[in-house]
């Protein structure tokens, strides 16, 4: 079955990529959403590949996708709040020149915290501090964080919108004239 961690508006959206036929789903609970939507997915034969966001190219995959916990929601507040939290500490030894204290005893302490953030790369925050820690000679081999496809696909249009809206220096040429009063 789908797993708990989908939310009603997740199954829906799903429903909505993937054509998959459910009657008064906008009427369903969670529950009966999720039942109904299983049943219409293993009478289809075949899905649409989805290359935008959840880049899911098969029903196996789809099947594969529910089955699993959902991949941005899985963190509690209070679990996103403490990797929030170290990746703050990160960013502060970055700025203060790396030196490890207040909030590090050892190098390998921080390797470690850095690993343990690496995981939640979709959070834009892990992802600051493992770029400043980039830059800091003692930290080999470099720790890179780990994002989804999604977040991946977002932040490559974030960087092509602001490449494309960027201005560029443009010289004309012709006669110039400078006027004194």
């Amino acid at each position: 079955m789908i797993h708990n961690s989908h939310s009603r508006k997740d199954l829906l959206e799903l429903s909505d990529i993937f054509n998959v036929r459910i009657e008064d789903k906008y009427d369903l609970s969670k529950k009966e959403l999720g039942t109904a939507f299983w049943t219409s997915l293993a009478k289809m034969r075949t899905i649409e590949p989805d290359e935008q966001y959840y880049f899911i190219e098969s029903k196996d995959e789809l099947i594969d996708y529910l089955k699993s916990p959902h991949q941005t929601k899985s963190l509690t507040i209070q679990d996103k709040q403490e990797i929030i939290k170290f990746s703050r500490y990160i960013i502060y030894y970055c700025d203060h020149g790396y030196r490890l204290d207040p909030h590090f005893e050892s190098i390998q302490e921080l390797k470690q915290v850095a690993e343990y953030i690496s995981n939640y790369g979709d959070i834009a925050t892990c992802r600051r501090a493992l770029k400043l820690l980039s830059f800091d000679k003692k930290i080999k081999p470099l720790i890179q964080p780990k994002i989804s496809k999604r977040v991946q696909k977002e932040l490559e249009e974030k960087k092509k919108l602001k490449r494309d809206t960027m201005n560029i220096l443009r010289i004309k040429s012709g006669p110039v004239t400078v006027s004194f009063d």
